[in-house]
């Protein structure tokens, strides 16, 4: 297969449920493993993980076409190279589709990178309920940024110099704005706690928010199953 997964699901009880100690759970527990080295199908397991309390024929399908996925492309792998004149030293790309998962959450995720070598990535969804696009945006840059200084933390202290900055790349204008303006009002206050912390990673130089345009945001990939020529890209 050429892709971890097709755009759409199944819609419940079209498809009949798999008998119990069916081999569902062994193969989407080998699949999580594969996710260490191959962010890629990160999202397309994040959703055969959800579906393990009761798995269908449809959520088997769709787990072995990762692992015809995995087959077609072994030559896919993570590649590191010295790119410290061209990129920061810490910086995580961060993305959000907003309530496309069960009861309205919102499906999240981000790469970290050092000098632009993938390190760290998650495809996750919100514990909470976000009520617009710019809440779940700025809802996933802040995990995405409390990641990115633990990462920045950790090799301050292995190479005993300053914590290097964080680059957050943001294709979201509200989300940035509401980072960089200290008001909150009242389309915004209940998740100004969010709001400040990120704020003050801001106002300290911690943390920079660069905007990018979403053909070039790299966490997509991590929010939705994307169509085959834009998973390709």
């Amino acid at each position: 297969m050429p892709t971890p997964a097709v755009p759409g699901d199944v819609a419940p009880g079209q498809s009949p449920q798999l008998p119990p100690n069916h081999r569902y759970l062994s193969l989407v527990g080998s699949l999580l493993w594969c996710t260490i080295s191959r962010p890629d199908i990160a999202v397309a397991v994040a959703i055969a993980c959800s579906k393990s309390i009761r798995p269908t024929e449809a959520d088997w399908k769709a787990a072995l076409r990762i692992l015809r996925y995995l087959l077609h492309s072994p030559n896919i792998v993570l590649t590191f190279t010295a790119q410290a004149a061209t990129c920061p030293a810490i910086c995580t790309y961060v993305d959000v589709a907003w309530a496309n998962a069960p009861k309205s959450r919102s499906r999240y995720g981000y790469i970290v990178c050092v000098f632009g070598n993938p390190v760290m990535w998650e495809a996750k969804v919100t514990t909470m309920v976000c009520l617009s696009t710019a809440e779940a945006e700025y809802y996933a840059a802040v995990h995405a940024t409390k990641s990115a200084l633990w990462l920045a933390n950790l090799i301050a202290e292995i190479t005993a110099s300053p914590v290097p900055s964080v680059v957050v790349y943001e294709d979201n204008a509200a989300c940035i704005r509401m980072a960089t303006n200290p008001i909150v009002s009242a389309r915004n206050r209940h998740f100004c706690m969010r709001m400040w912390w990120l704020r003050e990673q801001v106002e300290s130089g911690v943390v920079k928010f660069v905007q990018v345009p979403t053909d070039q945001q790299v966490a997509d990939i991590f929010t939705k199953i994307l169509p085959a020529p834009t998973f390709l890209h």
